[in-house]
């Protein structure tokens, strides 16, 4: 069905592969398919609050500075600086694992 809808890129010839050699499976699940990396779920939703938590904390950690609320405006630039440390940690994690998965 790809090959009918549109001309295969070459970015997507391994994608397109993999769903001629096994058209029953979802590629990118299980696994992956003929070497496509498997998505870490759990982590990626740690990133994802982590990464909201960098951006509100470093928005109202501004605000409470320019109020004058100095002692929140801390305790806001620590919650900014432990979020932002564990987003760092969780892409560093994910790129890592796709560039194992990608070398296979």
């Amino acid at each position: 069905m790809l090959r009918d809808v549109a001309p295969v890129e070459p970015a997507l010839e391994q994608v397109v592969g993999a769903v001629d050699e096994h058209p029953g499976k979802q590629v990118g699940q299980g696994g992956g398919v003929n070497g496509l990396h498997r998505d870490n779920i759990p982590l990626a939703l740690v990133g994802w609050v982590s990464g909201c938590t960098v951006i509100w904390s470093a928005l109202f950690t501004v605000g409470n500075f320019l109020y004058g609320r100095t002692p929140h405006a801390l305790g806001l630039l620590g919650v900014f600086v432990a979020s932002g440390l564990a987003l760092i940690s969780v892409v560093q994690k994910l790129w890592s694992d796709n560039g194992a998965a990608e070398a296979r």
